[in-house]
């Protein structure tokens, strides 16, 4: 008899165990990187690249050329913290290349509020000049993060970067035609920074030549 009981009472625990509901785990939201974490942004950091040019025929040869990017101080204004960057290079010695970098809540703004680097806005554009020559043409250039998980190989290693760009183009009175000249791109991996560019200052073709600027060694703290 004590059988039956005990089996009957293991029918009825298998039963309520069946029947009852499962507990429903709420999934977990992952927090984007903010671009702090693209570019760290701490007195001490620097970042050195290597200039490179590219033929007609994809063959890369260095300018044996090297510039330095480093953070001069930080400071707080208007309760947000601003930091001084030195960007050198050969068009750009100190202190003329000094540039501040504001954080502004997950993003990183210029001294004219404009985005600089955001990891979480990969539609909007976060710049724009139009520039007038003459009467009868206009140039426009376009800012905006464009892609992310990008890889990227450089001197120092390969990454997984997240992609800004800047797109050039000019309009003619009487010519209906977009004339688009070459992409300025850049790429920022996490916990290191800026890893690779298109160097600005070469955007437009220089006999078929293509120019870019590349990380070799970097210390953040």
């Amino acid at each position: 008899m004590k059988y039956y009981i005990l089996l009957i009472s293991a029918v009825f625990a298998l039963l309520y165990t069946a029947c009852k509901k499962k507990e429903v785990q709420p999934k977990q939201v992952e927090t984007p990187a903010t671009a702090m974490a693209y570019f760290p942004l701490s007195v001490g950091n620097y970042w050195i690249y290597e200039q490179f040019e590219t033929d007609k025929n994809n063959v890369i040869k260095s300018l044996n050329v090297y510039d330095s990017v480093y953070i001069v101080k930080s400071e707080t204004l208007n309760n947000k913290t601003v930091y001084t960057v030195c960007d050198q290079d050969r068009i750009n010695p100190k202190p003329d290349s000094l540039k501040q970098y504001i954080v502004d809540g997950p993003n990183i703004i210029g001294a004219d509020n404009h985005v600089l680097l955001s990891t979480t806005d990969f539609t909007s554009i976060l710049e724009q000049y139009i520039i007038n020559f003459g009467s009868d043409t206009v140039y426009i250039s376009n800012t905006q993060m464009s892609a992310k998980d990008v890889l990227i190989s450089t001197k120092s290693g390969t990454y997984l970067t997240i992609k800004k760009q800047t797109t050039f183009s000019s309009v003619s009175a009487g010519c209906p035609t977009v004339k688009r000249y070459p992409i300025f791109n850049q790429y920022f991996a996490k916990s290191v920074g800026k890893v690779y560019e298109r160097i600005p200052r070469y955007c437009v073709e220089n006999g078929h030549k293509r120019y870019h600027r590349e990380l070799v060694r970097f210390l953040i703290k």
